[in-house]
């Protein structure tokens, strides 16, 4: 007689459908951090980058209330950078004839450029560190 397994099928975290996750608790904090407005017709789940990431990382392990707390922090770090970035246009570069929206179009692209990168060396070298403590 065959007798079936009772341990649950061992899956590879990275290889996981991340639109199969979608508990109450992170629609609630996707609600309350604007990420998933509500409608008439209930909440509307944007299918945007920050969604598919935050069930993925509940997938790989990281409760949903850590990962909502997480990209609420993320948010607040972010805004600030992006005040410093308009601060430093604002202060000291002279807007050209094109008007502000054209200036702030090239800060963003400038912006998210640099953060971009920054962001990549600092992984790096976290990552480094860590490996090889």
């Amino acid at each position: 007689m065959i007798q079936a397994s009772t341990d649950p099928p061992q899956v590879d975290v990275l290889e996981r459908p991340a639109r199969a996750v979608r508990p109450m608790a992170i629609v609630h904090g996707a609600i309350s951090l604007g990420l998933a407005p509500f409608g008439e017709d209930g909440p509307h789940i944007p299918d945007g980058w920050n969604v598919r990431i935050g069930a993925q990382l509940v997938q790989m392990g990281v409760p949903p209330d850590v990962v909502l707390n997480e990209y609420e922090a993320l948010r607040g770090i972010t805004d600030g950078l992006a005040e410093r970035f308009a601060d430093l246009f604002d202060r000291d570069i002279v807007p050209e004839a094109a008007g502000p929206a054209a200036v702030y179009e090239a800060l963003r692209e400038l912006a998210v450029s640099i953060v971009e990168r920054s962001l990549r060396d600092s992984l790096h070298r976290e990552g480094t560190k860590r490996i090889t403590d």
